[in-house]
């Protein structure tokens, strides 16, 4: 863009985003935003409008994490800012890309409370451990210096929320010099000598392991060539769910929190981690039993300086990485594991649940069952999703996601309507619990405004069960965790939603096909206990 354009900074922000590759903007226009929205009638960048900006933070989420493109999310100052915190949160946690770009009151005001509208006195403290970096553009240069930095760190390193504050008299100013798009890096290659100390490490170890988590997950067709290439057994974080199918012969699926799997991984010489921090939530106990040699492949510098002597810490792209070491390191012949490996197996099929949680399973198996190979689960906090981080049988990447790490509720519903949004023709299912659900349930509004044939599972038990669960297991009296529900039927017809209550495992199944052949969103109700009579225990 030359001088001569007479744009604003508000509508270059836009084309520069445009120029990107942005192609979805999330945002609720407010007083001290309106200059960003100048320029968003003539763009080729879509608009979507949640009705609380937590949602639409979540559906920024879910967007990238299906599509592996990041979106943007506009947000006013202070308020705007407060209610997206929690989704950058969740996006920061599971390594999601987000741009988020907010006005904020004049630099000179700043640390100062003045009694501005939406004032916050120093904003950019709000998000800045929840993103990459969350910083104010007091120019247009650091402004185009900013965003071309955002794009970096979607691009070369661990993918982050990335949050520009913008002054708001910079808005309307014209914009001058070049807003061209800047030169963006790939991630880090593996450099010779560490791929060389990566692959002696592999043939000197008699009983090595793989865990491949959510930086790798979009290259199964890489951590297939290292397993089978070198004979080594795989176990995948929940991020990484689907990695490889679940009959695959070295595969022993999201299984880090089960008895069986420590016991294996404690009996490991080489721990071979590729794009995964081993975070305490896809494990649930207090330490993870790993052998003291680690090949640690991964973008995050702090993940990789924890690394201790006997370890060799790699800063690089986890699936060119793997290719390059599957193609150097020793072939096994057997598996070295294997005895070991399929009595964990075993011990993990037969291992007896909870009657709870094998209605759960039950349901699970429903909903795989009713849904095409390639349909996408968006889960929230609630303990189906819980039991479906091990049990629900996804068969490739795209099948099951969870906010793993930061745990909010509320997430299910806005990030399967932000994936949905990405990807229409792939069939997206939200499987909410009832008390999750009401955080977020006003986006059921957007979905109907947009016509998006999405469809919501409810698990409703009319509790806060997990914690109503680890109440009675510490001994205290239960307070606050059991609620009376609306008629949640009502309630999604109300949203004109194709609404739906399946007391059976065969009436969830019509009710699944018949949702697939809606033209707009359903809801489907499934109600604890009601649902027991008809799952065989």
């Amino acid at each position: 863009m030359s001088d001569s354009d007479h744009k604003t900074v508000g509508e270059a922000i836009v084309e520069l985003l445009e120029a990107y590759g942005i192609d979805t903007v999330f945002g609720i226009p407010g007083t001290h935003s309106i200059e960003l929205y100048r320029g968003l009638a003539n763009s080729k960048i879509r608009h979507i409008s949640p009705r609380h900006e937590q949602g639409g933070g979540f559906m920024a989420d879910g967007y990238a994490r299906l599509s592996g493109r990041p979106a943007a999310c506009f947000v006013i100052t202070g308020a705007g800012v407060t209610n997206l915190a929690t989704a950058m949160g969740q996006a920061y946690s599971d390594s999601t890309p987000m741009l988020v770009i907010s006005p904020v009151n004049p630099p000179a005001e700043n640390g100062h409370n003045i009694g501005r509208l939406h004032e916050i006195a120093d904003q950019t403290t709000v998000t800045q451990d929840l993103a990459g970096f969350s910083e104010i553009a007091g120019d247009q240069e650091k402004l185009k210096e900013l965003i071309c930095e955002a794009f970096t760190v979607f691009a070369s390193e661990r993918p982050l929320p990335c949050h520009i504050h913008v002054p708001l008299p910079l808005f309307k100013e014209t914009a001058t010099g070049s807003w061209a798009v800047r030169n963006i890096p790939g991630p880090p290659q593996v450099e010779e000598a560490d791929l060389a100390a990566g692959a002696e490490m592999i043939d000197s170890a008699e009983r090595p392991i793989i865990i491949a988590g959510g930086g790798i997950v979009r290259s199964a067709d890489a951590v297939a060539e290292i397993a089978e290439g070198l004979n080594i057994p795989v176990i995948s974080t929940t991020n990484a769910k689907g990695v490889l199918p679940l009959d695959h012969p070295l595969y022993l699926g999201t299984t880090l929190s089960t008895p069986a799997t420590q016991n294996l991984l404690a009996s490991c010489d080489l721990l071979i981690a590729l794009g995964t921090e081993m975070a305490n939530t896809d494990y649930w106990s207090e330490t993870l039993p790993l052998p003291e040699r680690k090949l640690v492949v991964n973008l995050d510098d702090q993940l990789l300086e924890r690394q201790g002597a006997t370890s060799l810490g790699i800063k690089a792209d986890a699936a060119d990485t793997a290719r390059k070491l599957a193609a150097i390191a020793k072939r096994r012949q057997t598996n070295p594991l294997q005895a070991d490996f399929d009595a964990a197996r075993a011990a993990n099929e037969a291992a007896v649940a909870p009657e709870t949680a094998q209605v759960h399973r039950a349901i699970l198996e429903t909903i795989r069952a009713a849904l095409p190979e390639d349909s996408s689960v968006f889960t929230d906090m609630t303990q189906i999703a819980y039991t479906g981080n091990v049990a629900y049988p996804s068969s490739m990447f795209g099948n099951w996601f969870h906010p793993i790490g930061y745990g909010t509720l509320g997430y299910g519903l806005p990030a399967a309507l932000g994936a949905k949004l990405a990807e229409p023709n792939r069939a997206v299912v939200a499987l909410v619990g009832d008390a999750g659900f009401q955080y977020t349930m006003q986006e059921m509004a957007l979905a109907e405004e947009l016509g998006v044939p999405l469809i919501v599972i409810m698990w409703n038990n009319e509790a806060l069960q997990q914690i109503a669960d680890d109440m009675s297991d510490a001994g205290i009296t239960k307070v606050g965790v059991v609620q009376k529900n609306p008629d949640f039927q009502a309630m999604a017809k109300a949203y004109r939603w194709n609404a739906a209550h399946a007391a059976t495992l065969d009436a969830l199944t019509g009710s699944i096909k018949a949702a697939l052949a809606a033209d707009g969103p359903s809801f489907i109700e499934v109600r604890d206990p009601e649902i027991r009579a008809s799952v065989a225990l």
